[in-house]
């Protein structure tokens, strides 16, 4: 162990001594202006509100596939209209949630982007959230740009309320060489933090510093990635040496070691595709991952979960996935894409959430997971219905817990979609279904049986109005301790998109 660690000494030195003197300023590409507001409850952990706009939706199917092969992609529509930088969403839902996003580009050439997001909702009784977030970039000559997240959440339920304070830096770097020295892929983020919670009459407060940095090193021909981790009492390092194979014959190979200095383990990534023929391919490969946990990360998922002082660093050793397409010609009457894969993974301290059998008061808890997850994808078309099936077996095991499966955790799931359009009136129906999920007493839970309609109608060219019937038979979401779960609602939309 100690051995080892010597050997990762001088990346160590490299991240700690060397990187911060290097950063410089590099331009980056910044999204349209947004304004929008809408009224919508935020359910903590499953249930998630429709896509109710015309952006493409995130793919079921794990990050690692393109997502250009992957049953969902459709290829943006081309428009010889140039879009100001400036929307608005209006929307009122049966259950009380409001929200609000502004942008704005600014002429300051020192401040030239801001925006703010917030959100006040009230899911159920004795139950409120309100969360603050500004965002900002920031430009000063020498100094590199700089991103800025400042944020501010405060959440209450029966006996538990919380405060959160968060602010996080994000410093990217051009790229440097020098002779044959260079520094590749630079990036730095820290976050600066502090959490109060209440749980009857016990207070905590907890202030939290993390630092994240990565970079490519490399050296005449040989490349290391590098990368450093701390977050309060929590370290991590990974190093991996990019070993030169033939692309044609060989995958990608990266080989190395990661440890939060409890566990040293093997870190090797790999990718590879192969085309089979005409519209078929199989891609393979393994990431490992090496993550921390910052508080606001872990209050955004759950804000009424107690957030426990103890930070931890999560690894992933083995995270192998495959995947096989057929892509279809356009001729085919029926058929656009089918796809088959599987993913295997296995994490050391990974976030999980019980409750307090007696008040069902939430907290998090970091355990060893492994998972096997094989799924099928695949969208036909029948005429104007544009369909689109998402079948997944999710099998999450807990080693040190004698191999039992995940609590909460759905053995099968499978999504549904299909869109129509009736003259210039689009319909979209939704289906999401997920069954074989216990509580932790081993009790099974109720099937989940959510199905969801959306209608969007165009009054005018830059005006869009949406109506969503959400979860239409009210199947309840039974979710940890006294969590909130969303139930039947209706929601009504407003878009307005002013065009040049």
């Amino acid at each position: 162990m100690k051995k080892s660690l010597f050997l990762l000494l001088p990346c160590l030195i490299l991240l700690i001594g060397i990187i911060p003197q290097v950063l410089v300023a590099q331009t980056q590409k910044l999204p349209p202006v947004e304004i929008s507001s809408e009224v919508a409850p935020k359910a903590p952990l499953i249930k998630k509100p429709l896509n109710f706009n015309f952006e493409i939706p995130k793919d079921s199917i794990p990050p690692y596939l393109p997502r250009v092969y992957t049953a969902k992609y459709m290829p943006p529509a081309i428009t010889d209209k140039e879009m100001q930088p400036l929307s608005l969403n209006i929307g009122m839902k049966s259950e009380f949630s409001s929200y609000l996003y502004a942008a704005l580009f600014t002429n300051n050439s020192h401040l030239p982007f801001i925006d703010f997001d917030g959100n006040f909702s009230v899911p159920g009784t004795n139950r409120s959230l309100k969360n603050l977030q500004l965002r900002a970039l920031s430009d000063f000559h020498p100094l590199p740009e700089f991103a800025h997240n400042l944020q501010y959440q405060e959440a209450s339920s029966d006996s538990f309320s919380s405060s959160l304070i968060s602010y996080t830096l994000f410093a990217p770097a051009k790229n440097l060489t020098k002779g044959k020295i260079s520094l590749n892929q630079v990036q730095t983020w820290i976050n600066v933090e502090n959490l109060n919670q209440k749980d009857n009459q016990d207070s905590v407060d907890d202030f939290s510093f993390g630092i994240r940095h990565s970079n490519d090193f490399t050296f005449k021909d040989n490349t290391f990635s590098n990368l450093f981790l701390f977050q309060d009492s929590a370290w991590g390092i990974k190093a991996q040496y990019h070993i030169n194979l033939t692309p044609e014959k060989y995958p990608a190979l990266e080989a190395g070691l990661m440890t939060d200095f409890n566990h040293l383990l093997p870190s090797i990534n790999l990718h590879k595709r192969w085309i089979t023929g005409p519209g078929k391919q199989l891609e393979l490969e393994n990431k490992a991952e090496l993550t921390s946990f910052s508080l606001a990360n872990l209050k955004s998922n759950t804000p009424w979960t107690i957030v426990p002082e103890k930070d931890y660093i999560c690894m992933s050793p083995l995270n192998l996935s495959n995947f096989y397409w057929i892509n279809f010609k356009p001729e085919n009457r029926l058929w656009n894409k089918i796809g088959f894969g599987q993913n295997i993974k296995f994490s050391y301290n990974v976030p999980s959430i019980y409750s307090n059998p007696v008040s069902g008061q939430t907290y998090y808890r970091f355990e060893e997971v492994f998972s096997y997850q094989p799924q099928m994808e695949f969208s036909f078309h029948v005429k104007d219905l544009k369909c689109y099936q998402n079948l997944k077996l999710n099998m999450e095991f807990l080693p040190d817990k004698n191999w039992q499966r995940k609590s909460y955790s759905p053995l099968l799931t499978a999504n549904t979609s299909i869109k129509s359009k009736y003259k210039n009136l689009n319909l979209i129906t939704t289906l999401e279904q997920e069954y074989f999920r216990y509580d932790e007493d081993h009790n099974y839970l109720p099937f989940i049986f959510d199905l969801s309609l959306e209608a969007q109608y165009p009054i005018e060219e830059n005006l869009l109005l949406s109506l969503q019937l959400q979860n239409l038979l009210n199947t309840p979401y039974q979710l940890p301790g006294n969590l909130p779960s969303s139930g039947r609602t209706v929601f009504l939309l407003l878009k307005y998109r002013p065009f040049s």
